[in-house]
């Protein structure tokens, strides 16, 4: 015959038939707490891969329009102008070709055609800047180009960097 060891109302028996309602509450409530810190790591890891995507758009975007503006200046006969925010270049086929900043993007033109959008929508161009530098002889006019970009988030500019560039005439 097995004896029992446990008499009615010890508190071990008690253990052994669940949770009483301050435990329960207690268990809950640090899974709560677990939740809600997991949650916010989450969120955290979500917006850092968002911003880091968003900066990769950006640089490459911001490369490519300044590597578009190099090649055009480097097939340029001279620089015509190059202040504020316009650069204007005079090419081989006697037409020139202008860079401006309008309404947060940069736009191209050749000659008396369309105006073109270099940027896309993607991103805002906060600030450009062409300014000319005169090399001593027999070097071509240089110029220097600052651009200003970040995401364009509804209009807003998110997570501005700043690209500083000199480049040169290479006349044929």
């Amino acid at each position: 015959m097995e004896k029992n060891y446990f008499k009615k109302g010890d508190r071990a028996q008690k253990s052994l038939k669940g949770f009483t309602l301050i435990e329960a509450i207690v268990y809950v409530g640090i899974f709560v707490m677990v939740a809600t810190l997991g949650a916010t790591v989450f969120d955290f890891a979500l917006r850092s891969k968002r911003t880091s995507g968003r900066m990769g758009d950006v640089y490459m975007n911001a490369n490519r329009t300044m590597q578009q503006i190099v090649d055009r200046v480097h097939a340029a006969s001279y620089i015509k102008s190059a202040s504020g925010n316009t650069l204007v270049l005079w090419m081989n086929d006697n037409t020139s070709t202008t860079f401006s900043l309008v309404n947060n993007a940069v736009t191209q033109q050749e000659g008396v055609g369309l105006v073109t959008t270099t940027t896309p929508s993607t991103l805002f161009v906060s600030d450009l800047t062409f300014t000319a530098v005169k090399n001593p002889a027999p070097s071509a006019t240089s110029t220097q180009i600052i651009l200003t970009v970040g995401y364009n988030n509804e209009g807003v500019l998110d997570s501005a960097t700043t690209y500083t560039l000199r480049t040169t005439v290479l006349p044929l």
